[in-house]
């Protein structure tokens, strides 16, 4: 209100010095008159700074009441849910799905509420994005939470109506395929190790094998050479010439 005021209020006032002036000084009235045109033209340049900052005002107040809708509904939501998880009767009203348990289905509840939350933080500017990224990484490091977004993400994307919830969902998608890529990579080392240790492992039971086939293969070529060398022995006894006595 103060800025519709007070241009106003100097619009209006404007002549008064010119007048004074008039009449205590004796100026020309042709230099009052430049004067009045410069006035002019400096209320036109404040009416242009009113009129903005009423346009200002006015986008602001239709932002705070859209906030406060969303708030109202997102409160409203919260407390739908809070009745459905102290009556678990409740739960094929929500959902027609017949493979959750009630178990399950109110994590599924609590992690839609979690998003809900991560949503509304960002897109009124109470999560920054790094933090936001924080947040979505240790979500879908559970196996819950990647679950969740598989099962959700469609439904989250036809809802993004607005560049912010636009952006959260490929936030979203973002983390979610870099934890998916994480298990994986995991998992494919995790058979790489164990693998190595199931060699190692076998390895090591075949080497006593190794060392008793060594030491038996030893063992016979030992005792090969030794017949060898004592039939070589009597075959030279043999064929040795025996002298005659005179």
């Amino acid at each position: 209100m103060s800025l519709i005021l007070l241009p106003a209020a100097l619009v209006f006032l404007a002549p008064l010095p010119a007048k004074w002036s008039a009449d205590h000084v004796g100026e020309d009235w042709e230099l009052l008159g430049n004067v009045g045109q410069s006035y002019g033209s400096v209320a036109v340049i404040l009416s242009a700074v009113a009129l903005i900052g009423v346009s200002g005002s006015l986008f602001f107040q239709a932002e705070q009441i859209r906030s406060e809708r969303i708030q109202a509904t997102l409160d409203a939501q919260f407390e739908l849910f809070r009745v459905a998880f102290e009556h678990p009767d409740l739960q094929d009203v929500w959902s027609p799905r017949t493979d959750f348990d009630s178990g399950e289905w109110r994590r599924a509840i609590y992690l839609n509420l979690i998003f809900k939350y991560f949503e509304a933080g960002f897109t009124h500017g109470a999560i920054s994005e790094p933090e936001l990224r924080r947040l979505l990484q240790d979500r879908f490091s559970l196996s819950a939470g990647r679950s969740y977004w598989l099962r959700s993400r469609g439904g989250w994307a036809s809802n993004a109506t607005t560049r912010r919830r636009r952006r959260f969902v490929r936030l979203a998608d973002a983390a979610w395929q870099s934890a998916l890529v994480s298990e994986f990579t995991a998992g494919a080392e995790a058979g790489s190790t164990l693998g190595a240790d199931a060699a190692g492992g076998a390895s090591r039971e075949r080497l006593p094998v190794a060392r008793a086939a060594a030491l038996v293969g030893f063992g016979a070529g030992a005792a090969v050479l030794w017949w060898t060398q004592k039939r070589r022995h009597r075959g030279m006894r043999r064929s040795r010439p025996t002298g005659r006595r005179e």
